[in-house]
């Protein structure tokens, strides 16, 4: 379940890029979108509040999680060698969701999935920088520097918004 929201209202990129007419919404609303993609790329981080599930072929030593910051790890599930989707109690494995990357240790020995699946284990995991279910309280909470980084991609964006030719030296 991807974010509902973004980090940003239209009205406070609007006033960063000192626009008060509503013609180009559409365009700054796509740039937002953008933007905010590539500080998630870059950065390895979630913004708002938004559930993944990560799927594995195997079991690996720890499982390492793909993004941060991780609010909980809601279930690791995996095909038992029936083929029937099981979950696997949570005292079963440790999970410190303050350490980045956020990793899953296992207590014990870990079950048997069946071999003919690609998606052996799915972890459900919540990521975010606030487990609120406001959008304004997910909004503030995302820090100040990767909200000023998106200002300043969408600035470029909507200051250059034809294509840029390189010159071959």
């Amino acid at each position: 379940t991807p974010a509902a929201d973004n980090c940003l209202t239209s009205t406070e990129v609007k006033l960063y890029l000192k626009e008060d007419q509503s013609a180009n919404d559409s365009l700054i609303a796509t740039q937002l979108d953008a933007a905010e993609a590539m500080v998630e790329a870059y950065t390895n981080r979630k913004l708002m509040k938004a559930v993944y599930d990560f799927k594995l072929s195997a079991w690996p030593k720890s499982i390492v999680l793909p993004a941060s910051p991780v609010i909980s790890v809601d279930s690791v599930k995996y095909y038992d060698g029936s083929n029937v989707l099981q979950t696997w109690a949570s005292s079963n494995y440790f999970v410190n969701v303050s350490s980045e990357p956020t990793v899953i240790e296992y207590i014990d020995s870990v079950p048997d999935t069946y071999e003919d699946r690609q998606d052996r284990i799915i972890v459900q995991f919540t990521v975010g920088y606030s487990s609120s279910a406001t959008t304004t309280t997910q909004q503030a909470a995302v820090p100040g520097a990767l909200k000023q980084s998106i200002l300043r991609l969408i600035g470029d964006l909507y200051a250059v918004r034809q294509d840029q030719v390189r010159e071959k030296f």
